[in-house]
């Protein structure tokens, strides 16, 4: 999807782009557009549209596989994966769950929104909206907390995930992180991102509210009942509360003095891939790199001041010419 995205800003909006200086309107520009594509015999219309198979064999080529057989069905799976079945009454996805149109044997695709589109969370709203009753939910939402967990331990931090204190009043602590005198308290929660104002509400003062009036009275268990099995003197203990969540909405705000971050913040710095977007522009995407080692201190402050977002907004121009420059080589 991010290849598919760097395709239509080079191809369709950047070179939309280079015809509005001399045109006399938008749709003039946009038929210069069309035009141009009718004459190197490419779609540059304001959507594409295929038969599914003709798809497959033009994007098969992204995907890593063995022989041409195996990257075309694993295409065919992607495409599935990601479409909407215009035809298909069950299917209540919208443009913010998937990118592709089918109907019938046609694959039907719009440039300027799929250019723009948040891919990280078009995949949480895909499984996170849209299948939220699904029995392997629970299992799901545990495995989210045993990684994250295995994440800090590996990063150097003794870590209790999943902790029952005896007070069933308190309800299980999703993670305990300790490293030093600095202990983190972690509510985990995975939600969607929000496609309308009412969802935005209810996120924010009934799931983020809540999650906040959890996580005190979890603080306050680990302070009063859980500290002093692992601290002689209490009054060197820093606390950090945070809420943990699978999307970005309200993010490094503080909810009843807890702070509100996003587990993709959280996976990326515990892995030390702050620069994370040079690896992927400069790197192959069919090695995986090794983790890098991280400073448990630094990453606890770096989270609390928001740096890790403030280097990636503040690179976002650059990392995206650098991808287009890499595509056009």
């Amino acid at each position: 999807m991010t290849l598919s995205q760097a395709h239509y800003l080079k191809d369709h909006i950047e070179k939309f782009m280079s015809f509005l200086p001399n045109a006399e309107s938008n749709l003039h520009a946009l038929t210069q557009l069309t035009m141009h594509g009718f004459v190197i015999g490419e779609n540059r219309m304001p959507f594409t549209f295929a038969k599914h198979e003709d798809k497959i064999k033009r994007m098969s080529s992204w995907v890593k596989g063995s022989s041409n057989t195996v990257r075309k069905k694993k295409m065919d799976q992607i495409l599935n994966f990601w479409s909407c079945n215009l035809y298909h009454e069950d299917d209540v996805s919208t443009f913010q769950q998937k990118p592709f149109y089918k109907i019938d044997n046609f694959i039907f695709q719009f440039p300027w929104l799929t250019a723009f589109q948040n891919v990280n969370t078009m995949m949480i709203n895909y499984v996170r909206k849209l299948h939220k009753n699904r029995l392997e939910l629970k299992n799901e939402t545990d495995n989210i907390e045993l990684n994250l967990a295995e994440k800090f331990k590996k990063a150097g931090f003794e870590v209790f995930c999943q902790y029952h204190p005896l007070d069933r009043e308190v309800g299980e602590i999703d993670l305990i992180a300790v490293y030093e005198n600095h202990v983190i308290v972690v509510e985990v929660k995975s939600t969607y991102i929000k496609s309308s104002i009412q969802e935005i509400y209810e996120y924010r003062n009934f799931t983020l509210n809540k999650a906040a009036y959890q996580l005190s009275k979890k603080v306050a268990h680990v302070r009063n009942e859980f500290l002093n099995q692992y601290f002689e003197n209490l009054d060197d203990v820093k606390t950090h509360s945070w809420i943990i969540d699978t999307t970005l909405e309200f993010d490094h705000q503080y909810f009843d003095h807890h702070l509100k971050i996003s587990i993709d913040e959280i996976i990326i710095s515990l892995n030390g891939k702050v620069d994370f977007m040079d690896s992927i522009i400069g790197g192959r995407f069919d090695v995986e790199e090794v983790a890098n080692s991280i400073d448990p201190l630094k990453f606890i402050d770096d989270i609390e001041n928001d740096r890790f977002w403030k280097h990636q907004i503040g690179n976002y121009d650059s990392f995206m010419n650098r991808m287009i420059g890499k595509l056009d080589a």
